[in-house]
């Protein structure tokens, strides 16, 4: 027999005693944590009292899925593990961080109350234990509401810094960057308008040399959609009841630096 066969017939054959030894069914003496900092054993045992588990109650190995699940479900715990010793039942935890503060700098077109509402949208809030499928979340959510202002060259950079008590602080660094100029607009499928007459409706318009004054060549999501209902209602007011825009195409230039913009109608 090879050594290969010779090793995984060993750990098989000691996960199968280690199997037997725990499917004993038995009556819970004692529940025992280990690794609890900042949730307490009365707190984690009530999440084990919601699926029938506690002290003087009967288990086998069937359940020691469903222990793992509930706690896994609190998202405070990172990792969980479950033993037995003697008659106790013991449980090993790691506890996920909590976000105990939050940064945030370099942001100047998104307004503080802005900001609070999308991290709060996300989940990000003191008190909220962090992972980093949390933080990742947060950043692409950030990104997305730069990219609907039209800065296409933002940059965020999002960092952990260790607390007492098993807390950290989320420290957000953001480079807002430009925003990218309108180099056209074009509107298609019009028969009873010139596009000239329509793009005078628009607030959105090409660079001119009074751009600098108004921002009227800097994107917006918001501004293109405000842009489309003065549209919509330009041909309501004419008796169009049927008028709809068809597509609406904005396209970015590799550099992120000029936007095109395409209504079909």
């Amino acid at each position: 027999m090879s050594l290969l066969k010779k090793l995984l017939c060993g750990v098989f054959g000691l996960l199968f005693i280690c199997s037997a030894a725990y499917a004993e069914e038995f009556v819970i003496n004692k529940i025992r944590f280990g690794g609890l900092q900042r949730i307490t054993p009365a707190t984690a045992l009530s999440y084990l009292a919601d699926i029938g588990v506690k002290e003087g109650s009967r288990i086998d190995a069937s359940q020691t899925v469903y222990i793992i699940r509930a706690l896994y479900k609190t998202n405070f715990f990172s990792n969980v593990s479950v033993a037995r010793s003697n008659n106790d039942l013991l449980i090993n935890v790691v506890e996920r961080a909590v976000i105990g503060s939050i940064k945030v700098s370099g942001n100047s077109k998104i307004t503080k109350k802005q900001m609070d509402e999308i991290l709060k949208s996300v989940d990000l809030v003191e008190g909220q234990a962090l992972d980093q499928a949390l933080l990742n979340g947060t950043i692409q959510a950030l990104i997305q509401q730069y990219y609907n202002l039209g800065l296409y060259n933002a940059k965020i950079d999002a960092k952990i810094k260790p607390l007492e008590r098993n807390r950290v602080a989320v420290i957000i660094n953001i480079q807002e960057g430009p925003a990218a100029k309108i180099k056209s607009i074009r509107i298609t499928g019009n028969t009873i308008a010139s596009e000239k007459t329509l793009l005078s409706e628009f607030s959105l318009a090409p660079t001119k040399l009074w751009s600098f004054f108004t921002n009227s060549d800097q994107y917006s999501k918001e501004k293109l959609d405000a842009d489309l209902e003065k549209l919509r209602s330009y041909y309501m007011d004419r008796g169009y009841l049927h008028f709809r825009v068809d597509s609406t195409k904005v396209t970015i230039t590799p550099d992120k630096k000029h936007i095109y913009i395409t209504v079909n109608v």
